[in-house]
């Protein structure tokens, strides 16, 4: 990022480092509490794309990415096989 930007501070710099630590986190996931950092890692980095464009079709992605997001966070707080998919997107959708 230093050497590509020439600066840590910034906009396109800020999102590259916060996007490269999630890719990190996501190699060395070993514990439940672990993957939980990466959820809510992944939401702040959803929520850094509206720095780039604040369009509606932005908006609506945004949308499907954060019912993606919040159902595998709900099917994480779930035992294995419960709820189904479906279930938990439908708790997903309740949510947001």
């Amino acid at each position: 990022t230093l050497l590509t930007y020439r600066t840590v501070l910034g906009r396109d710099a800020g999102v590259t480092l916060i996007v490269l630590l999630l890719a990190l986190k996501t190699l060395e996931l070993r514990a439940k509490r672990d993957a939980f950092v990466v959820f809510f890692l992944g939401f702040f980095a959803m929520l850094t794309n509206f720095f780039f464009s604040q369009a509606l079709l932005t908006a609506a992605a945004m949308l499907v990415a954060l019912l993606g997001l919040l159902t595998a966070l709900v099917n994480a707080h779930m035992p294995a096989g419960r709820p189904s998919l479906a279930e938990s997107a439908k708790i997903a959708g309740r949510m947001a």
